[in-house]
């Protein structure tokens, strides 16, 4: 596990050093001061933006490049995002459900209390707040591409790309910092032990595509 996280430092580092700086901003501010502080930094731009960039988190995303990296890369890539990807769900719906059942996302949080502002057309909800969904699927989904691609700079562009999509939930006001905080720690963690997992099974079959294999720069 040691040797894998260090050779995919580059979307490591910078996950650690989120996690710092917003467990930082966590502990020096409240949640809803930090909200109110997002929702004041918006552009016509950033709407379009966040807008379709959160569907990226969406399981059904997930769901379809499970798909494509069984049947054209390898096998044990498809099984190492399925199994992350499906753990981090149930635990995310347990926590949600059942424990945190009555954590109020912003929209309800802030009802008669502060005046969002929201993005035409997004359907905003109000219970079920903690930890986000969309955020953990989306680090537990480009984690592992990083871990599995040997372009530092792609390893980068996953850490940066799994970002943007939690702040889109804030940005949307469909979560808190709080929510996106966790369900990132959740995501990362469990993917990330998901393919070491898979990475020790040594038959050649884990190796192939279940169709046709495209060449391409993958571990």
């Amino acid at each position: 596990m040691r040797q894998l996280l260090k050779s995919n430092r580059y979307f490591v580092v910078p996950l650690f050093i989120f996690w710092i700086l917003c467990g930082i901003i966590l502990l020096s501010f409240s949640k809803s001061d930090i909200h109110i502080a997002c929702n004041h930094v918006y552009s016509r731009l950033l709407d379009g933006l966040f807008y379709y960039l959160t569907f990226l988190g969406d399981g059904l995303f997930t769901v379809i490049l499970v798909i494509i990296l069984a049947l054209f890369i390898k096998f044990r890539l498809s099984a190492a995002l399925a199994a992350g990807a499906e753990l981090t769900s149930i635990i995310i719906q347990v926590l949600k459900h059942f424990v945190f059942n009555s954590m109020q996302r912003p929209a309800k949080y802030f009802e008669g209390l502060y005046h969002l502002r929201f993005i035409p057309g997004v359907e905003q909800y109000y219970y079920y707040s903690f930890p986000s969904g969309h955020a953990a699927c989306a680090f537990a989904t480009f984690i592992i591409i990083a871990f599995s691609v040997k372009n530092n700079f792609i390893k980068l562009a996953m850490f940066l790309l799994a970002l943007l999509i939690g702040y889109s939930r804030i940005y949307l006001s469909q979560h808190f910092l709080v929510d996106v905080y966790f369900g990132s720690v959740f995501g990362s963690v469990i993917s990330a032990v998901s393919y070491w997992f898979f990475s020790r099974f040594t038959s050649p079959f884990w190796d192939k595509a279940l169709w046709f294999k495209i060449n391409c720069n993958v571990d």
